[in-house]
This record gives C-alpha cells, structure tokens and sequence, in this order.
C-alpha cells in the first residue's frame, strides 16, 4: 500500500510586528523575471539636473560690486540668472538661464553672457533656444515680459533708437518678435515690427506695451545692484534642490 505524502507545511513569514502571514511565492525554477523599469523623471527632476550642470559647468552665482565714489558698479557672473516660467502656458515650467561668458575684468568692462531656455520632452531636457543678450550702453538688457496673456523672454537696447527682441513658446515650437526704430529724427528715422516697415507710432506703441509688462534682470550694470536678478536665482536653485 503506497504511503500517501504529507502535506506540506505553508512557508510564513513574521511581520515586523510579529504577526505570522504566509510568504509570498517564488517564481518557478526557470522562470525569467522581467525588472520593472525605471520611473520617468518628473519634469522638475529633468530640470534640476539641467541646471546643476550648468552650474557645474560656469560656476556657481557671484556678485562683484565696485565702488566708484560717485556711483556703483555691479556684475553677475557664473550663473547669473536662472528662473522658471511657463512660457507655453501648458502646465508646466521652462528653465530659463543666464550665465557669464567672459571674466569680470575692471569696473567700466561689460560682462558676456549666453541665455539659454530648457523645456522637457519624453523625460529629457530639450534645449529651446540659445540667445546673446544685446549689450547696450547701460548693460545687457534682459528680462520677460507678458503680451496678450503670453510670457516673453526679452533681450534689447536703446530707447529713442532701440532693438528689442521676443521669444515665446506656443504648442512647443519657439515664436519670435521684434521691434526696431533706427534714428531719434522722425525726418530720417525708420520703424520695423516682426520684420515688416511700421509707422514710428506704432513701434513705439509697441515698445511700450513691451515695457509695460516686462520685469528686467540687471545682470550687468554701473548703477543697478543686480540684486532681483541674485534673488530671482537663489530661489530657482532652492525650488529645483541645486546646491
């Protein structure tokens, strides 16, 4: 009479407090087990690492002031500006930088910088737009402004004669906008906006709707402190986790 087999205890396995529950079963011997793949970075994660590079890359944010005695004269270098917007008002920030190309040198030399803006695609880092600010005779002038509800980044110079360009974002692809006004006398002075010949009144309306919205960065200056721009990068470093 064949001996009939005992049943087989059920492995179990203590909790942590001490209770007893049956362990989890193991694959078959033989059984390929897949690993699970890893997380996509968030958005926010895509863009700390993009700006911890560039940090690692030009060095961290430095302010140098020089005492003139009648005036003061700052300068950014390093990272000199970096701040989150969302310029495609789809939900979700770009990064935008600023760092120094060239050294500080003496207190009337201008520092170069290079603008860059970052979005994310499919997990990674895109890289949106790549921009020398213009360098007038009071700096580079930089900043975003809003026009019809939408963010712009802005680089220009001048006032009476002037250069300004716009970038924005709309479904992902960079848009683009100028406004030009050569020579102070209406007599000879001529006028573009987008490219196209326009009235004097209405670049300069133009221009001042530009300004009306705009928050100007002060990364290069003989009277400005650059401190808005300091404190503006400071924060993004915090939010994004970037030492």
């Amino acid at each position: 009479m064949a001996e009939e087999a005992e049943p087989q205890a059920e492995a179990t396995v203590l909790t942590s407090d001490g209770a007893q529950v049956e362990a989890p079963s193991l694959p078959a011997e033989g059984t390929v087990v897949e690993a699970e793949p890893d997380p996509e970075p968030t958005p926010a994660e895509v863009l700390s690492a993009t700006l911890q590079t560039v940090v690692e890359q030009h060095g961290a944010p430095t302010q140098t002031a020089f005492d003139l005695g009648y005036t003061s004269s700052t300068r950014l270098t390093g990272l000199a500006y970096a701040q989150l917007i969302d310029f495609d008002l789809d939900g979700t920030d770009e990064l935008l930088v600023a760092y120094s190309t060239s050294d500080v040198g003496g207190p009337f030399d201008y520092v170069d910088y290079q603008v860059e803006l970052w979005g994310v695609q499919d997990g990674e880092a895109r890289l949106l737009l790549t921009e020398t600010p213009h360098c007038g005779g009071g700096g580079n002038l930089m900043g975003v402004t809003v026009l019809d509800g939408r963010p712009y980044f802005l680089t220009g110079k001048g006032s009476a004669d002037y250069d300004y360009r716009l970038y924005g974002l709309s479904d992902g692809q960079l848009v683009s906008r100028t406004v030009y006004r050569e020579c102070e006398d209406p007599a000879y002075a001529s006028a573009e906006i987008d490219g196209a010949p326009a009235s004097l009144e209405d670049a300069d309306a133009f221009l001042a709707r530009i300004h009306e919205g705009a928050t100007y960065a002060e990364l290069d200056h003989r009277t400005g402190t650059g401190a808005d721009a300091l404190a503006i990068t400071q924060e993004t470093l915090a939010t994004l986790g970037v030492a």
